[in-house]
């Protein structure tokens, strides 16, 4: 309930959908694989949307809008150390940014409703998965730096300063 890391993913993949549980597909399994023995009890998983959207397409802004809520709510009752997004919609969804390319590998201060925690966007495993039919030569590469960012999301999980999230209001006074 009170995890050290939250993964927040995109919006269940088929496998999920069928089994009402995050991250059990294939690209669940690379991301439960990288995770450190001693943290497995010390996670939680979510989506930025809660259902599949048709077609596997990516999720409309309406469709995040309808989930924040729920997700806000999940995130202030765990109140965990790090979200780690995976891919631009996660990324999207929790800093207003785009282009997962440019932020991957990096850390944020932000504030998901009234709980302030660092966020670290990493790359969208499914579309590393998707790249292997194309080259797999590239996917080897992307899931080595994925593996990567992975390790050094849980070497510095623990010892993180409280993040000072930017604040509009409190700059202008």
């Amino acid at each position: 309930d009170h995890p050290l890391v939250y993964f927040l993913g995109e919006a269940p993949g088929k496998t999920e959908d069928e089994r009402c549980e995050q991250f059990v597909g294939a690209s669940g399994e690379i991301l439960r694989a990288r995770i450190p023995r001693k943290f497995r009890g010390a996670v939680r998983f979510n989506n930025v949307v809660r259902t599949r959207p048709q077609n596997n397409r990516t999720p409309t802004r309406v469709e995040m809008e309808c989930c924040r809520p729920s997700i806000i709510s999940d995130v202030e009752r765990t109140k965990p150390r790090v979200v780690v997004g995976l891919g631009n919609t996660p990324l999207d969804w929790a800093s207003g940014f785009t282009g997962i390319a440019a932020w991957r590998g990096r850390r944020m201060p932000v504030k998901i409703g009234r709980h302030a925690c660092w966020y670290y966007p990493l790359a969208d495993l499914v579309s590393i998965l998707h790249k292997q039919q194309i080259s797999r030569a590239q996917a080897d590469d992307e899931l080595l730096v994925f593996g990567m960012d992975m390790k050094r999301v849980f070497a510095e999980a623990d010892g993180l300063p409280e993040p000072d999230v930017h604040d509009h209001i409190r700059a202008r006074a």
